[in-house]
């Protein structure tokens, strides 16, 4: 196979998707995106819960959650196509010990411009009469936020794209990264070789070994995570708002069949060859601790499967976004730590402008490789127990 693209994008999953379309925006390049399965692929896109929230302890990334919002909200009319954005409303849940965090978080995500407040114990329940509020200290509610369907949104960006002139080739794993002098110039896939004048690694971990090939390491490990369902009564299934609950250390929220979907963390440091499917244990503990918040769970309620995959984390919890060491011709956008849903929109547009003009991007200096290099991480000022 012979193929030559200005801009290479490895990974079909969101955050190629995103760059994939905003490169392809131009008209003016040859854009090749690579997805070893089919897109969105098997990876954090595909279990992602969907959540579309701006509550962040990190101002970078709250920017960039409220840049991308206005994506979600007018999707028809930005991209085209359905990203299946609901308005459920958004609520962050935090322990006692955490409420004066939250009271400076709100300050600064108000200093953003994005509409929140904390609203009382009686007003939550007034809207979610059927939760519990034990253990919860305060409440940080955003009427803007839901969810999106994250497959949804992916293959949305990339018939907008592939409408652009973005070829897609299914099936194509990238093995190494090419090397010319101080430059890399493609890939070596399963399918052969393909050059390019750039490369963009957007495969979650699958960017460690490429990186590695050329002897640089990134600082990234997997998590296993993943989503179950579980059946509720219409009260629940009609009514609940998209929650983010610190206390516990998970999220849940209503399906548009009516259904509640729960997010689930597993094992850190997996092996995303050798992931197990989810399994009914998994499902027993999550409605374990949900029961409290949530008193109508109980043993007797009714499983309806889920899914089962993994995310790339770094040490700060913040993706690696632009040039690894000046290594011309590569660029990396990875290790989203279950964050990247949310801020694709404004991460692939800020993307395709670094590349296209040659320019850094402020809004994406907080992302940078040199940070753990230099011991330079990022750490919340006002942090919550999970957050």
């Amino acid at each position: 196979m012979t193929v030559t693209a200005d801009y290479l994008i490895i990974g079909g999953g969101i955050i190629g998707s995103s760059i994939a379309y905003h490169l392809s925006q131009s008209g003016n390049h040859h854009v090749v995106l690579c997805e070893k399965t089919k897109p969105p692929g098997r990876g954090s896109t595909f279990m992602s819960g969907g959540l579309v929230r701006m509550h962040h302890t990190s101002t970078h990334q709250a920017k960039l959650a409220w840049s991308s919002y206005s994506y979600f909200r007018n999707w028809k009319g930005i991209i085209g196509g359905d990203c299946g954005f609901v308005e459920t409303g958004f609520y962050q849940l935090v322990g006692e010990p955490f409420r004066s965090s939250m009271k400076q978080n709100l300050t600064m995500l108000k200093n953003i411009g994005i509409p929140t407040e904390e609203i009382s114990s009686a007003d939550f329940l007034k809207n979610q009469p059927f939760c519990s509020l034990k253990g919860v200290g305060m409440i940080a509610y955003e009427p803007l936020g839901g969810y999106a369907d994250p497959a949804q949104t992916t293959i949305s960006f990339l018939q907008r794209a592939t409408h652009n002139g973005l070829e897609i080739l299914e099936g194509v794993q990238a093995l190494s990264l090419k090397l010319k002098k101080n430059r890399i110039v493609g890939i070596h896939s399963n399918m052969g070789d393909i050059e390019a004048g750039e490369v963009i690694l957007c495969n979650n971990f699958g960017a460690y070994s490429l990186i590695d090939s050329i002897g640089i390491q990134l600082p990234l490990h997997t998590k296993h995570i993943g989503i179950c369902f579980f059946g509720c009564d219409d009260e629940v299934g009609k009514n609940m708002g998209t929650i983010l609950d610190d206390t516990m250390g998970t999220y849940y929220r209503r399906t548009k069949d009516g259904k509640l979907l729960v997010g689930i963390t597993k094992h850190p440091h997996v092996d995303p060859t050798t992931l197990p499917p989810i399994h009914l244990d998994d499902l027993k503990k999550a409605a374990h601790l949900l029961k409290d918040r949530i008193p109508q769970i109980n043993d007797s309620i009714a499983f309806y499967g889920g899914r089962s995959s993994f995310d790339s984390y770094t040490p700060d919890k913040h993706a690696v976004i632009g040039r690894v060491e000046n290594m011309l011709g590569l660029y990396v956008a990875t290790g989203f730590s279950g964050g990247g849903f949310k801020i694709a929109p404004a991460v692939g547009s800020l993307v395709a402008d670094e590349l296209m003009s040659g320019q850094e991007q402020e809004e994406l200096n907080a992302f940078r490789y040199h940070r753990f290099r230099k011991n330079r991480l990022n750490k919340p000022a006002y942090p919550y127990e999970n957050m």
